[in-house]
């Protein structure tokens, strides 16, 4: 769980740095952060859901 929070929260950092500006600019900076930091979120545990299984079954 830890690394899908590290990854999701990166994902974000790596958007807002480019926020300054104009108010509006940056609230449009942080809504496109937080669409991607759920977006790498849910990929990511979908990514470690599915790797945990395909190893269960290879065993």
């Amino acid at each position: 769980m830890n690394d899908i929070i590290k990854v999701s929260l990166e994902v974000g950092k790596g958007i807002m740095v480019h926020a300054d500006g104009k108010p509006s600019v940056i609230v449009a900076y942080g809504a496109a952060a937080a669409v991607a930091t759920i977006g790498a979120a849910v990929t990511y545990a979908i990514y470690t859901g599915g790797k945990s299984a395909v190893k269960q079954l290879c065993e």
